[in-house]
């Protein structure tokens, strides 16, 4: 075979494959990726386009944890205690609302007018269980040479009591829609090891029990009478490194570590 016979054959060869390799990348590069599921929906029709208002109660459920893992260690030959571990686990759950008193809404949708709302949960109940374990370590001879300190406690609160309060939802409006801020009103359990950072002397945990929506336009409460919506906590508001204890707060010859991790995830209802 000659030299152009050769070349021919060459260019014929690159422009199958060139050809082939069109045809393979064709499907890939006109693939639709599924869009990620929305965090709020809707059901029901509302009154806003039938009666030019709209009235939503609020609801709110969820579920959450919260884990702490602290060891103090002393080098100071005067210290009796030379290392403290505290590792607690909590869980908590709550079915709470705002309690219909003289009508009010936690969203009032009135042609004509800017739209209104916010709630206070103080109707249904939170539930907090807690356990933990704290090892004290002492300096020899010393009797006992450690102890151990156990805790494991339950409790479940009405909402809107003095021992779960302080929980509610505030409504802001961004352009043609609304963000909902939602806070926890959960039960401290009378356990060291329960609610966030309460294990940790000086510790500070970030505005953990706060959160807030993506944002939910408007059409959709003039359009529905139901509309729930995903809110889950914000990993920047959790707990700081070393559990938030200033490192000028910590004795000369003393070593703390101390990790923090906690999340939950809760349901917004609101409904007509």
């Amino acid at each position: 075979m000659g030299s152009l016979s050769r070349a021919r054959l060459v260019i014929v060869l690159v422009t199958v494959g060139a050809i082939a390799g069109l045809a393979l990348a064709g499907p890939a590069i006109g693939k639709k990726h599924p869009a990620p599921p929305k965090s709020y929906k809707g059901s029901g029709r509302s009154t806003y386009h039938s009666e030019d208002q709209a009235c939503f109660g609020a609801k709110w459920s969820g579920t959450g944890g919260w884990h702490t893992d602290e060891v103090t260690t002393n080098s100071n030959v005067t210290a009796n205690v030379t290392s403290d571990t505290i590792e607690g686990n909590s869980s908590y759950s709550w079915e709470e609302s705002a309690s219909e008193i003289d009508a009010d809404c936690a969203l009032e949708l009135l042609k004509g007018y800017k739209p209104s709302g916010g709630a206070i949960w103080d109707a249904g109940h939170g539930r907090m269980g807690a356990d933990g374990q704290e090892v004290q370590v002492f300096k020899q001879p010393a009797t006992p040479p450690s102890t151990t300190t156990n805790c494991n406690h339950s409790v479940i609160e009405q909402a809107g009591s003095a021992g779960v309060g302080g929980g509610g939802m505030r409504l802001k409006k961004e352009g043609s829609s609304f963000v909902f801020i939602v806070s926890l009103a959960v039960p401290v359990a009378s356990c060291d090891y329960s609610y966030p950072g309460s294990a940790v002397p000086g510790g500070k945990v970030g505005n953990f029990v706060e959160s807030s929506s993506v944002t939910v336009p408007i059409s959709e409460f003039e359009r529905y009478s139901k509309v729930t919506i995903t809110i889950s906590s914000d990993p920047k508001q959790g707990a700081r490194p070393n559990c938030g204890i200033p490192s000028s707060s910590i004795p000369s010859g003393v070593t703390v570590k101390c990790s923090q991790t906690g999340k939950w995830q809760g349901t917004l209802t609101l409904y007509q």
